[in-house]
């Protein structure tokens, strides 16, 4: 079993150690280490994509902007949809547009959005080797990110 390992002694201290032989990375082979439960260190490549209703821009009309909310390796981008709705007309538990009679066509247009945001995810997570939020955001908008591909 290769990789590393972390293993948690007490609450405050850490031992690395390699899954070739279990051994310690770091200290003398004869050095006991107490025995704990081995929990592999990983590194999370999950993109979160949050639809928001922000009620503080209400414009002249009564109808306020749907927001996106990117979350990547625990940094966030907010941008807008273009979209403006009511506030009755939000569901939020859903992150859709209800109770409008142009609910449908919003709803296509939020869902495009999100498509197309994981697809610039999945092209940026097969094509790359490291990249950022904001390289996702690029890739989005359909301009070029830093790296050529």
């Amino acid at each position: 079993m290769d990789g590393l390992f972390l293993f948690v002694v007490k609450s405050t201290q850490f031992c690395l150690f390699s899954g070739k032989k279990g051994t310690p990375l770091g200290t003398p082979k004869n050095s006991r280490v107490p025995h704990f439960s081995k929990t592999k260190i990983m590194k999370s490549n999950k993109l979160s994509i949050l639809f928001l209703f922000q009620k503080s821009k209400i414009n002249r009309k009564g109808e306020g902007p749907i927001r996106c909310r990117l979350t990547y390796n625990k940094k966030r981008k907010v941008f807008s949809t273009g979209i403006f709705i009511k506030p009755d007309d939000w569901n939020k538990t859903n992150q859709e547009v209800a109770n409008n009679q142009n609910a449908d066509y919003f709803n296509k247009e939020l869902n495009l959005i999100k498509t197309k945001l994981y697809e610039s995810f999945l092209f940026l997570q097969v094509n790359q080797t490291e990249f950022t939020l904001e390289d996702i955001y690029t890739r989005y908008k359909g301009e070029s990110p830093k790296k050529e591909f």
